[in-house]
C-alpha cells in the first residue's frame, strides 16, 4: 500500500521500529481521509510481517470500528462495549506463537465514555508484545484519560502537488487531476474515492456549488436551499456523517474566498469569515450529539452574508 505524504510519521515509525522503541498505545489525530488508517495498517503489516490486504487473517490482528446493525441495516451509534471486550480478551490472550499483537480503532472517539473506561487498564498496563492504535478526527470527543496514555501522532493535509502528481502517476486526465487535487482538499484518501467513484466527486461538486449559492439571499431562500442534505430520514448516524462531510466542504470554500480575494464578491469580511468558519468547526463538534442538524445548519446560514 503506498502512502501518500506524511513522510516524517512514516520516517519516525521505521527509526523506532529499527531501534526497537516502539511504545504500546498510539493515537492518529487529523482529517478523515487523511491517510491514517492506511499508515497505521502499514505499520502493523510490518509488525506482523504480512500485506495489508492479509492483515486481517492474521491471529495477531483486530480492527475495530462501528457496526451495522445487521437488523436494520443501519449505522451503530458507536462502538460497544462487547467490541471493546472482544478487543482487551484478544491482547490479554497468550500466543503459542510468538510475535506481535496489533489492534487498530477506528473512529475511536466513537467509544462512549463506558467503553473508553473499559479500555484504560489495557492502556495503562499492556502484556507483551502489544501496540494499539487509536484513529479520530476530532481530539476533543476523546477523554483526557485516553489521550494521556497514549502518544499523539497529528496528520496534516497533504500538499496539492504532491496529490496531483500521484493522479497523474494514476494515467488521470492533467485536467481532472488538478480539478479532483483541488476538491479533495489535501485529503488523499478522498482523492482516491474521486477517482474510483464519480459520483462521490459530483457530489462535493453539488455541495460547493450549493453552499455558494445561499451568499446574498435572504434566510428563507438559504433554508430552502439547505433542504436536500436533511434528505436520509432512515440512519440517523449515517446522515449525520454526511452532514459532517458537507461542512467540510463548506470550509474548504470559505477557504477558498480568502485565498482567492473572493471575500468582497461574497460579503465577507474576515472577522465575518472567522465567525463563519467558527461556526462550521462547532456545528461539526456537535453533530455527533443529540443536537438536531437542521439547528446547526441554520445557525450557519445566520451568519452568511
Amino acid at each position: 500500500m503506498d502512502i501518500l505524504g506524511h513522510e516524517k510519521i512514516v520516517n519516525f515509525f521505521d527509526n523506532v521500529l529499527e531501534k526497537g522503541r516502539l511504545g504500546h498505545s498510539y493515537l492518529f489525530v487529523g482529517l478523515e481521509s487523511l491517510g491514517k488508517k492506511a499508515v497505521a495498517m502499514q505499520i502493523a503489516s510490518k509488525l506482523l510481517n504480512s500485506s495489508v490486504e492479509n492483515l486481517h487473517k492474521e491471529f495477531g490482528f483486530s480492527f475495530v470500528e462501528q457496526e451495522i446493525d445487521q437488523k436494520t441495516g443501519k449505522t451503530k451509534k458507536g462502538i460497544s462495549i462487547d467490541q471493546i471486550r472482544d478487543l482487551i480478551n484478544f491482547l490479554s490472550q497468550k500466543s503459542f506463537v510468538k510475535g506481535y499483537k496489533i489492534a487498530i480503532i477506528n473512529n475511536a472517539h466513537k467509544m462512549n465514555s463506558i467503553t473508553s473506561n473499559a479500555l484504560l487498564k489495557t492502556l495503562e498496563e499492556p502484556k507483551g508484545e502489544t501496540v494499539l492504535f487509536l484513529i479520530t478526527e476530532n481530539l476533543d470527543e476523546l477523554p483526557s484519560t485516553i489521550i494521556s496514555r497514549c502518544q499523539v501522532v497529528h496528520f496534516e493535509p497533504v500538499e496539492q502537488d504532491k496529490v496531483f502528481n500521484y493522479l497523474l502517476e494514476l494515467k488521470i486526465d492533467k485536467e481532472k487531476a488538478k480539478e479532483i487535487a483541488e476538491l479533495s482538499l489535501g485529503l488523499p484518501g478522498k482523492a482516491i474515492d474521486f477517482v474510483e467513484n464519480i459520483e462521490k466527486f459530483d457530489f462535493y461538486k453539488k455541495e460547493i456549488e450549493r453552499f455558494e449559492s445561499v451568499f446574498g439571499k435572504p434566510f428563507y431562500e438559504k433554508r430552502v436551499c439547505m433542504e436536500e442534505i436533511f434528505g436520509n430520514k432512515t440512519d440517523h448516524i449515517a446522515q449525520r456523517d454526511e452532514i459532517r462531510h458537507i461542512l467540510s466542504v463548506w470550509q474548504f470554500v470559505l477557504s477558498s474566498f480568502l485565498k482567492n480575494a473572493g471575500s468582497v464578491k461574497s460579503g465577507l469580511t474576515y472577522d465575518s469569515y472567522i465567525k463563519l468558519n467558527d461556526s462550521i468547526s462547532e456545528a461539526k463538534n456537535l453533530i455527533s450529539f443529540n443536537i438536531h442538524p437542521r439547528l446547526l445548519i441554520e445557525n450557519i446560514l445566520l451568519l452568511i452574508p
